[in-house]
């Protein structure tokens, strides 16, 4: 990978990235984070990676745990279980539409969160957000259908399946939040 390839790539990634841990960390930490993502991206010889972008989410995703993890130092933080909710942080309590789909999305394990949000509102394909997630393609498929079936019974349609339009709504809310 090119000098300019590569400072093009962390460009067009870097507010990606910031966003991504912003909506998981709080304030100033998500900042420091994202810069240690990028950091460490830069640092690893990428020659030897075969995929730049979901090793970026990768990175991004460890740094998620290990902040939360620092944050509950007496109890382990399982990712398929916890979500951000449990630990206390939330979103306003204005109750518009797009606060509501974001809190839905917090309300969800980790990991189906993260799974989510790196195919619909980053759009990886599904063999890069297993490879940042170091799951096989099984588990992000498993991940994604249960954020799909976790977030229709949070937005009050249990019953239904989440639509594409509900997930359009949801990755635009994270998008611009």
């Amino acid at each position: 990978m090119t000098t300019e390839s590569l400072d093009t790539l962390v460009r067009d990634l870097y507010p990606r990235v910031k966003r991504f841990l912003r909506n998981k960390l709080p304030e100033p930490d998500c900042y420091d984070q994202a810069n240690e993502v990028i950091k460490v991206f830069l640092s690893a010889n990428l020659s030897q990676v075969a995929d730049p972008r979901a090793y970026l989410w990768g990175i991004a995703r460890m740094k998620v745990l290990q902040s939360l993890q620092k944050r509950r130092p007496t109890q382990q933080f399982d990712s398929t279980l916890h979500s951000i909710a449990d630990l206390g942080t939330s979103l306003s309590a204005r109750l518009d539409r797009r606060n509501m789909l974001l809190n839905a999305m917090r309300t969800l394990p980790l990991d189906h969160q993260i799974a989510f949000e790196l195919r619909h509102v980053e759009q990886l394909e599904l063999k890069e957000v297993a490879d940042a997630m170091e799951v096989s393609l099984a588990t992000v498929k498993r991940y994604i259908a249960a954020a799909r079936e976790e977030l229709a019974t949070a937005l009050g349609s249990a019953d239904q399946p989440l639509s594409n339009r509900d997930t359009v709504a949801i990755a635009d809310a994270y998008r611009n939040s």
